[in-house]
């Protein structure tokens, strides 16, 4: 017998089995109805047997020809059903008596099953997530959270498909303009500056909400430098910011972040000088707010990223402009119930996942990642040096690699290299002079870098 989701107990159900006969109904009677909610008419979420086989019947059967089946045609699907199946009476008689309700059936009620068919859809699926949940739950020796997080992420994704009417071009051409002013993908004044007036020129003003800006570069180059100034310049902006360090403790980045923001050396911080206590004043003055938190590196997934993220938040009654992550390649890896991921995957999974928190969020994640340490660090590094997934070059928006020959790093400067930009102009060399010690990376011009480099 085919299983579906059963009837809850105690309160009145809301999309009860007559309910589901009126889906049935526009099922094998609409010409668009079957096509157009297709991912929230699992037969499965359907209660009795004789809708999930005439559900199934129906599908088959639209799938294969892209029309209904008439009467006759449906008839004959379900004597070939229970012929090939074997089918006692009552359950033949049922499947015989559905379709004649539907023949008899009119579609005047159609409009309110559309209404309610995606919210059917999502209901039942999210039941059975439920359902599923409850083995994960039991097994004690299963770290389950992120598999629980992905029925219910599956489950609620149900019918996003039927309720997005996606853009028409030709309709939308003459509204584009100003459309894209108020886009936040597009609007500079919506967007993230990331202190490099080369780099925000390539990104139409800086880093977009939701975008994910992945700084790349092997071992001992600067990563972490550079996402402490990444993090200043949207402060200087006076853009929140919440810093994730599997790495570095919390005290180091406050204190490479005061530097950067003070113009003090560490020493002269540490020291606690007049001039640091001024500078510290005045900066305080415009009241930044960057929350930082360590993690020790493999314990953070992007599902305890997310809760966490979402805790802070509330707590702090805060809408996060930048979130920064050094870096994500120290991750918890995502693995389902089965097994771990292959490595390729796992890593690619977690820049996905930080994606969707861009999204949820509507802010910018910044994060750093390791090249190949056979990069050859003359010349610009691709995307393709990238370590152990190139998937994580391939779903980010924004890939900025950092290069630093041992002169370079004599010489006090070094170089970035626009990989990629989703939304932007790339291959774009931006020469650097830094200063360590007060944490300061600045964009130069290439005769300045020349003269360095003599």
């Amino acid at each position: 017998m085919t299983v579906g989701v059963p009837s809850p107990s105690g309160a009145r159900y809301k999309y009860t089995v007559d309910f589901q006969s009126e889906i049935v109904v526009a099922m094998a009677k609409d010409p668009r109805f079957a096509l157009d909610y297709a991912d929230v008419l699992m037969p499965t979420y359907f209660e009795r047997d004789v809708h999930i086989v005439l559900a199934r019947m129906i599908l088959d059967h639209v799938n294969r020809h892209r029309v209904n089946p008439t009467t006759a045609g449906l008839l004959e699907h379900v004597h070939d059903y229970c012929t090939r199946k074997k089918i006692h009476d009552t359950l033949r008689d049922d499947l015989m008596r559905e379709v004649e309700f539907i023949r008899q059936h009119d579609l005047n009620g159609l409009g309110q099953v559309q209404d309610s068919v995606v919210n059917f859809g999502r209901t039942q699926a999210l039941r059975r997530a439920w359902l599923d949940a409850a083995p994960i739950l039991e097994d004690e020796d299963v770290d389950n959270y992120d598999s629980l997080r992905s029925l219910l992420d599956q489950a609620l994704s149900v019918g996003a498909a039927a309720e997005n009417p996606g853009m028409e071009f030709g309709a939308m051409l003459p509204k584009l303009g100003a459309m894209a002013a108020e886009n936040a993908l597009y609007n500079p004044q919506a967007k993230v500056t990331t202190g490099f007036p080369t780099l925000d020129s390539c990104l139409g003003g800086g880093m977009a909400p939701s975008e994910l800006l992945v700084m790349l570069a092997p071992t001992k180059t600067g990563k972490s430098v550079l996402l402490v100034n990444l993090a200043a310049a949207a402060l200087s902006a006076q853009t929140r910011v919440i810093f994730y360090t599997f790495e570095l403790s919390e005290f180091d980045v406050l204190m490479r972040t005061a530097a950067r923001l003070t113009g003090n050396t560490m020493d002269e911080i540490q020291q606690d000088s007049p001039e640091f206590k001024a500078q510290a004043h005045h900066v305080a003055s415009f009241k930044p707010y960057m929350k930082v938190f360590y993690f020790p590196p493999g314990r953070m997934s992007p599902d305890n990223l997310r809760a966490h993220l979402s805790r802070v938040c509330d707590e702090d009654g805060i809408q996060p402009g930048a979130i920064i992550i050094d870096y994500p390649d120290k991750m918890k890896k995502v693995a389902n119930r089965y097994g771990e991921e292959d490595s390729y995957s796992a890593m690619g999974k977690i820049y996905e996942e930080l994606i969707g928190i861009g999204h949820d969020f509507h802010a910018p994640v910044l994060g750093a990642s390791q090249a190949n340490r056979s990069a050859d660090k003359s010349k610009p590094i691709e995307m393709e040096s990238s370590a152990d997934s190139y998937k994580k070059m391939m779903d980010a928006d924004v890939v900025v690699s950092i290069s630093r020959t041992k002169k370079e790093k004599e010489r006090n400067v070094l170089r970035l290299f626009v990989a990629g930009a989703r939304r932007g102009e790339d291959s774009i060399v931006i020469p650097c002079a830094t200063d360590y010690k007060r944490m300061h990376v600045q964009e130069i011009t290439m005769d300045q870098y020349e003269g360095f480099m003599v």
